[in-house]
């Protein structure tokens, strides 16, 4: 089933597996449109207001024209969810409309999204670097400039400058480094 897309009613359709089909007057026939898939995973389309040469071009969502087109939106909210999380279904079944707090909810319960630092902290954290640091002729070595603000008391943002300009701090030299 097949429904007209809003403002450009006679010049493209939408149906219900997310495909746009565009209106071809010379031919008086009806062509499937082939969207473009963005690097974020979004199905996107081009739409002209008219088969002039001057015509407005507006790039649009796929599942977005499809949730205007067929599903009901009575508390008006903002965005359109794809249940299943797979970005390129646009099957009518697949999607929602959703504030931007249940979107965002949804891919954490229903997906199993996880935070990128969650819990980890020190050596665990994916940014991580031992720090060193050289004081009267010796060497100290630390996990991460959070350990070693911690066993110092020195302060962490402070030390991490130090390290990353060379300058001194606390009349220490702090230097980033890799364990071997």
């Amino acid at each position: 089933m097949r429904r007209p897309i809003k403002n450009y009613e006679g010049l493209y359709e939408i149906d219900s597996d997310g495909n746009i089909w565009s209106y071809r007057k010379r031919k008086n026939t009806w062509i499937k449109k082939r969207p473009h898939v963005r690097q974020s995973g979004y199905a996107v389309s081009t739409l002209h207001n008219s088969r002039y040469a001057k015509a407005k071009v507006k790039c649009v969502y796929v599942h977005r024209i499809v949730a205007e087109a067929f599903l009901i939106n009575p508390q008006n909210k903002k965005t359109v969810n794809h249940i299943n999380g797979i970005k390129s279904d646009n099957r009518v079944c697949n999607l929602e409309w959703a504030t931007y707090s249940e979107n965002h909810l949804h891919s954490f319960a229903k997906l199993g999204r996880v935070g990128s630092a969650t819990g980890k902290f020190g050596f665990a954290h994916h940014r991580s670097r031992p720090v060193f640091c050289f004081r009267d002729g010796s060497m100290i070595h630390y996990g991460s400039t959070r350990i070693a603000a911690q066993q110092t008391g020195f302060n962490q943002s402070s030390i991490s400058l130090a390290a990353r300009t060379g300058r001194e701090y606390k009349n220490a030299k702090w230097r980033y480094g890799v364990l071997e």
